[in-house]
């Protein structure tokens, strides 16, 4: 997210916090294996829901880049499915039969709800927490009568379920329960392959009780906050209202500080997920948790009981997982395909200051001679609110980082935006301007067409060469500084294509909760926007990652990419980005990266899986097969870097843990690698067309003179 200071404007930066719209549900049980309770908890509607409900759209829609037109029959009908998909987005919970008694009055249901009738709206609620409570008293009646689930069947699960269709009706949504049922089980076996066939039933019998006791717990809260967000998320995908509750987590957040691990999570049906690993933070440096894990279970020190978190609310998982700077925590997590991972992590202080700008010079030998490259990496533009804080600030830390390097007399420096997800556009304008000078970095136009030139003041100016190193996860601010070096041809950027997100929010305390609004649209200098487009690389590195898959883009309502009159023309010239280009491919083409066209056909293979088979025979044999493919990659990489090879997977798990330990500087990097060759590359193509134009000054003056 981009944000700039503004009067009575609270900020915050993007991925601060992931407000999890509350999934949960529902039901009473009795505990130690009595029959469950049928009678469904339900949920009753708060008097003031229709009055909040017209300021918040009022607000939004006076305050939005893009307002919605609500008188807008078209309009009004994505509210409702809109709201359905908030609920049960993987179609296990509301058949077809649920939704189709409700869709009649969705053209209805904005006015429903501006008039303070929530029936349509609580109706769904109740229906959605029903079958929760449903689906899990079948599964522990399943084990109650039959015991543990036959762990070896023909059947398959669909686990990408975002185009699922809906079980037509209750015996199909039955089957599926069913089929979910045994793919816990056989989950839980291949986690804690030791447990024996009565103690995985008592597990899942607690697991299933646990998650029904939280549904007893539903606020009236959540239900509104799950509607109204459902209905904010049709003016775009960062337009959001937080109650009390997630506000609080807000100004935690904006406190700078919080001792954790440095991840942030979403709450799902079953599991907590994690969202986005926070820059600077024990996961970030770890390197094992990666966005779309499921945690599975919540371990405390290195030797504590490793709990059961499965269905656990959101703020129950946190709980256990914040705790003591200096302190141990085990998660256990799950990947698609059930493949279990225990990750131990040391619990620190997460501060904005503590993903500050850092810098390093890089020795290396290229084309026959010695180089020395500077790179700073900068996680976050981030600056400080607070007066207690004193002077923080990614500018002037850049800036200082900058000075260092240019005593060290470099070659080039290198800025390194990858997984920095924006901040402060003030500092991206600073920092900007450390390598244009006194220029135009951004245009930013609201909703009324104004638009604002965003123009820095350069503490100093480097004229040293330099590049940019993005990635798909490069957002916003990053975006910001990377087209403005491209667009001036100041330097090249290197990676692959950025996230997309060319707008810009700001948060508001609204009642007793926060209001994030959409209110403008960033334009490059060339009059193009990186909004769901991204800022396209001069030389693109391979990545693992399907960029298709990644990026604003991947959202339905993000505002769309347009153009406006353009301020300044010019990029790096066609000849040198080609030749740029060919020079890449001729590197990764050598031996010493065949590993990496390997890794990414082995990433691009589990992506394209929508399906696990509901066998654990058949999921052992996928498992040690994927296992056996990673060892025999990284011995090829081992090789080429003069590594002794792997005996197995445990020595690979091993040497990644060690890897991990390391400081970044000396961890294997291919991409910062290719990265600096890239920029020595840019570096002679510009001495190499100096000297020719001060052959071709010389000959012209020789000729004038004779």
């Amino acid at each position: 997210m981009t944000w700039r200071l503004r009067p009575s404007v609270q900020l915050l930066l993007l991925g601060a916090l992931i407000g999890a719209l509350s999934l949960s549900s529902l039901p009473g049980h009795a505990a130690g294996g009595k029959a469950v309770s049928e009678s469904w908890v339900q949920v009753a509607p708060d008097p003031e829901w229709g009055a909040l409900a017209g300021q918040i759209l009022t607000q939004v829609n006076h305050r939005h880049y893009r307002p919605v037109d609500w008188n807008d029959a078209e309009q009004r009908s994505k509210i409702f499915e809109a709201y359905i998909d908030a609920l049960d987005s993987g179609a296990t919970l509301l058949s077809a039969e649920d939704v189709q008694q409700y869709e009649k009055t969705s053209d209805y249901l904005l006015l429903q709800v501006l008039q303070g009738n929530f029936s349509t709206v609580l109706g769904v609620y109740n229906r959605y927490l029903e079958r929760q409570q449903e689906r899990l008293h079948h599964q522990i009646v399943q084990l109650e009568t039959n015991g543990l689930p036959s762990l070896e069947s023909d059947e398959h699960l669909l686990i990408d379920r975002d185009e699922a269709p809906r079980a037509p009706d209750d015996a199909s949504l039955q089957k599926l329960w069913e089929r979910m049922l045994r793919h816990d089980a056989i989950n839980l076996r291949m986690e804690e392959p030791d447990l024996s066939d009565q103690e995985i039933v008592e597990r899942l019998d607690k697991r299933y009780r646990t998650y029904l006791k939280r549904l007893e717990r539903t606020d009236a809260d959540d239900v509104f906050q799950t509607f109204i967000n459902s209905l904010l998320s049709l003016y775009d995908p960062h337009t959001a209202y937080f109650a009390q509750d997630d506000s609080e987590d807000f100004e935690i957040n904006m406190s700078g500080k919080l001792e954790g691990i440095g991840a942030l999570l979403r709450g799902d049906i079953d599991f907590v997920r994690i969202e986005e690993i926070s820059p600077g933070g024990p996961a970030q440096r770890d390197g094992r948790l990666q966005p779309g894990d499921r945690i599975s279970g919540v371990g405390q020190g290195e030797e504590g009981e490793m709990i059961d978190v499965a269905g656990w609310d959101i703020s129950e998982v946190v709980r256990r997982i914040r705790g003591t700077k200096g302190s141990t925590v085990r998660i256990r997590v799950l990947r698609e395909g059930g493949e279990s991972r225990e990750i131990s992590l040391v619990r620190d202080t997460i501060k904005l200051e503590s993903r500050n700008a850092s810098s390093r010079v890089v020795p290396l030998t290229y084309r026959d001679r010695e180089w020395k490259i500077g790179v700073i990496a900068l996680p976050s533009f981030y600056v400080s609110m607070r007066p207690e804080d004193g002077s923080i600030s990614a500018g002037a830390d850049v800036a200082r980082e900058l000075a260092v390097l240019e005593q060290a007399k470099v070659d080039g420096v290198l800025l390194d935006l990858r997984y920095n997800s924006g901040g402060s556009l003030d500092e991206a304008t600073k920092i900007a301007g450390l390598f244009l000078g006194r220029r135009v970095v951004v245009q930013v136009q609201q909703r009324s067409g104004s638009t604002v030139l965003e123009q820095n003041r350069p503490i100093q100016t480097s004229r040293l060469p330099m590049g940019v190193m993005i990635n798909p996860f490069s957002a916003s601010a990053s975006e910001i500084v990377a087209a403005a070096i491209q667009d001036y041809a100041r330097g090249i950027v290197i990676g692959q294509r950025s996230h997309g997100k060319g707008t810009v929010q700001d948060v508001r305390f609204f009642g007793e909760g926060l209001l994030r609004v959409t209110f403008a649209k960033f334009f490059r200098i060339n009059g193009t926007t990186s909004q769901r487009r991204g800022v396209l690389p001069d030389v693109e590195l391979p990545t693992v990652h399907n960029t298709d898959e990644l990026g604003e883009r991947q959202y339905p309502t993000a505002l769309t990419s347009t153009v406006i009159a353009p301020l300044y023309r010019t990029a790096l010239s066609e000849p040198q980005r080609s030749e740029l280009q060919r020079l890449s491919r001729e590197r990764l083409e050598m031996p010493k990266y065949s590993w990496l066209k390997r890794q990414r056909e082995r990433y691009q293979t589990m992506r394209e899986r929508d399906t696990v088979p509901l066998s654990l025979s058949k999921r052992l044999a996928e498992r040690d097969t994927d296992r056996n493919l990673q060892v025999d990659i990284e011995n090829e990489r081992a090789q080429v870097n003069n590594r002794p090879p792997f005996a197995d997977f445990d020595a690979l798990e091993e040497w990644r843990t060690a890897e991990r330990a390391l400081d970044p500087e000396e961890r294997e990097d291919h991409e910062l690698e290719q990265a600096l060759h890239a920029l020595i590359d840019h570096v002679l193509w510009q001495r190499e067309k100096k000297s020719e134009a001060r052959v071709a000054a010389s000959s012209d003056e020789r000729e004038q003179r004779e």
